[in-house]
């Protein structure tokens, strides 16, 4: 009976959220809108739902797609839709996954002359990167997204988080101080812009360099605050990197069983979400705790659970597949340049011929005419010698 009961709610949970998605939509296809506005509305609701209720944004950016391929392949709503799955499953874990969309977004975007999201691709494949430990390569990316956002100069808001991406990755360099730098320089602009959800990243970063700078009082006001802010944003994966970060903190100070606590929360948050990459992390600080608290077999099995999640991650067949994307995407990009180029060519040949036509034209114009205005003086001079 308790598995009856357990199985029925768990129908009506799912059959309730179907039940608001189609709702939403209903409401929609109701309207007076045209269908590109309609996609552009599923896409932001989408992403309104990305760090509370990530299944309900993907299936939201499966109905954005499908309707945008049914208008007739409508750019922005493809882009939008693609840039979503692929942060999805970015922090899902599926990085092949989570690429493939990303640089379908990408060609997509190109193909449209949009640099905004151009830049917001190139960041998000740089997020990839970092994810898998390429902090080099996550380097060049989000150098390059933030070197367009710049050069529009449009959003302050989206250049600040690429100055969080810059400072986590020199965070992972070991490069301390450059990493406070754009934090701080982040902070600064959210500041201004009064948004939460900005300021929640930076202080995350800052409260971690300080950990790692032996500034323990401010790393925990930085800390505190930072959970707080994705506490009411309804922020999941923010709450989860924050408790490992404040598990680390306690680690550090080597307070044991509250960095256990705090961990093993993490741990929990997670799985939940299916946040394979937090979860790598809490392993890896988990197993320093145990090790501490001299639990060495309980500290053995999660380093055992740490190595084969984060093998799972990031595979051989994992990182191939990324780099055959990565390859394909390059040549299908060169073949469009190389096409393009081309067509160029051919239109420039076909101008020449044109001009060519048109000045044989014209000489043999003005040759006519010559030949006419000579005939008529000869018959004009013959006319008046006759008279």
């Amino acid at each position: 009976m308790g598995w009856r009961c357990i199985l029925l709610l768990a129908i009506m949970c799912c059959m309730s959220g179907l039940s608001g998605q189609n709702t939403l939509l209903h409401s929609l296809d109701a309207s007076a809108l045209p269908d590109t506005a309609r996609i552009d509305r599923i896409n932001d609701y989408a992403y309104t739902l990305v760090k509370a209720k990530p299944d309900s944004a993907d299936s939201y950016a499966q109905v954005a797609i499908a309707r945008s391929l049914a208008a007739g392949g409508y750019a922005k709503g493809l882009v939008n839709a693609h840039m979503l799955l692929g942060i999805l499953n970015k922090d899902r874990g599926y990085y092949g996954i989570s690429v493939e969309n990303y640089l379908k977004a990408l060609k997509l975007a190109e193909g449209a002359g949009d640099s905004l999201r151009v830049s917001g691709c190139l960041n998000n494949l740089g997020s990839v990167y970092y994810e898998q430990g390429n902090y080099r390569k996550a380097l060049s990316y989000f150098q390059r997204s933030l070197a367009i956002e710049n050069k529009i100069g449009k959003d302050k808001g989206q250049a600040s988080i690429r100055l969080v991406n810059l400072g986590d990755t020199y965070y992972k360099l070991d490069s301390l101080d450059k990493a406070a730098a754009f934090y701080y320089n982040s902070l600064m602009i959210e500041e201004e812009l009064k948004n939460e959800d900005g300021m929640f990243y930076a202080r995350l970063g800052i409260g971690r360099v300080d950990t790692r700078k032996g500034n323990l009082g401010n790393a925990r006001a930085e800390l505190d605050r930072a959970i707080d802010y994705a506490r009411r944003l309804q922020n999941h994966p923010g709450i989860c990197e924050t408790q490992i970060a404040l598990g680390e903190l306690l680690l550090s100070q080597q307070q044991w069983a509250p960095a256990k606590l705090m961990l093993d929360s993490a741990l929990t948050k997670a799985r939940e979400f299916h946040f394979q990459g937090l979860e790598v992390q809490a392993l890896g600080s988990l197993y320093k705790v145990l090790k501490g608290q001299n639990e060495l077999a309980a500290a053995n099995a999660v380093l055992e659970k740490f190595y084969a999640l984060r093998e799972k991650l990031n595979s051989a067949t994992v990182n191939s597949r990324i780099g055959e994307l990565q390859t394909r995407y390059q040549l299908e990009k060169k073949e469009q340049e190389i096409a393009l180029f081309q067509e160029r060519e051919r239109v420039q040949e076909t101008k020449m011929a044109n001009d060519r036509k048109l000045r044989n034209f014209l000489l043999f114009s003005v040759l006519v005419t010559i030949l006419l205005i000579i005939y008529n003086n000869y018959r004009a001079r013959r006319a008046d010698d006759a008279s």
